[in-house]
């Protein structure tokens, strides 16, 4: 019997058990993948709770991606938003590929947010892999060449401006690409795609005090189960999934940016206990707020000069 550990989510700071050196670090919440490293799979399930975006230079790859067989071949594009459970299943041994890894909070919160991808993501669920045009390749390419010979010049104190400036980078040229070839403004037109959209701009703004579905249904006039269906169709996400998404991102960035206790932190989050909040951030993170905290100041101090 496998142990369940092998199917939670890995958190960003985990992913180099799985990928080997092609993981390298760009700061808290993104990480590169090196084109040249050999790729190293541990060849258990796992489940990567972040934005991965994948373009294979050489070699092939075939992955079960919630079940389904994913193939990336050269020059082919994988993207995925969300977390579903992902195993390797047979490598190349020429297979290459290059990169980024990033939480989606990061994105939100200290970049330009995912609206710019919501209207692809039912799409890239249904596909996630995009075989590129030339252009597209060298495009590409180049972005993330210029952030290898980039990355490891720039000063600590700007190192998380310089790393949205990158991510920005990336998340920019992926858009553009998914445009290109979904070659529509809206994949899920209709009630659907607004009423997606009307429930992301709730999640927004409430999640610190309100985390339960039926809530959200009641505010925009329709079931619980209507609502979670519709949300589960248009983005590949559940209503919960994305609650739970904005509500860690929320926490974390207090976690991050101030000197807040957990039980302040707790309060603020609307949770009935402190023991609760702990709770569901270890759930869904790996982490206690306390070793989080830990963690990204050990990161810090070692990245200081």
């Amino acid at each position: 019997m496998q142990s369940n550990e092998k199917y939670n989510a890995v958190p960003l700071t985990h992913v180099g058990r799985y990928l080997g050196q092609a993981a390298i670090p760009l700061g808290p919440d993104a990480i590169l993948l090196d084109g040249n490293a050999k790729v190293n799979f541990s060849g258990a399930p796992f489940r990567p709770r972040f934005l991965v975006v994948c373009l294979c230079t050489q070699g092939e790859g075939v992955f079960s991606i919630d079940e389904k067989e994913i193939r990336l071949c050269k020059d082919d594009m994988y993207i995925c938003v969300g977390d579903p459970l992902t195993k390797p299943l047979s490598l190349t041994p020429d297979f290459r590929f290059m990169g980024a890894l990033t939480t989606p909070q990061c994105l939100r919160d200290n970049v330009v947010g995912l609206h710019h991808l919501w209207p692809f993501l039912h799409k890239l669920y249904l596909r996630p892999v995009i075989h590129l045009t030339p252009v597209e390749r060298a495009m590409l390419q180049e972005t993330f060449t210029f952030i290898f010979q980039h990355m490891r010049h720039i000063a600590s104190s700007y190192a998380t401006d310089y790393q949205n400036a990158l991510i920005r980078l990336i998340y920019f040229d992926i858009c553009s690409v998914a445009q290109t070839h979904f070659q529509e403004n809206s994949p899920f037109p209709g009630t659907g795609n607004r009423l997606f959209d009307r429930f992301v701009k709730l999640v927004e703004d409430q999640s610190r005090v309100e985390r339960q579905v039926t809530w959200y249904a009641d505010q925009i006039g329709v079931s619980p189960k209507h609502l979670s269906e519709m949300v589960k169709q248009v983005s590949g996400r559940t209503a919960s999934e994305w609650i739970r998404s904005f509500a860690v991102a929320s926490i974390k960035s207090m976690l991050i940016g101030t000197d807040m206790s957990a039980k302040e932190i707790a309060t603020a989050m609307n949770f009935s206990s402190q023991s609760m909040f702990c709770k569901f951030f270890s759930n869904a993170t790996g982490y206690s707020p306390s070793a989080f905290r830990h963690m990204l100041y050990e990161q810090n101090r070692r990245r200081e000069p």
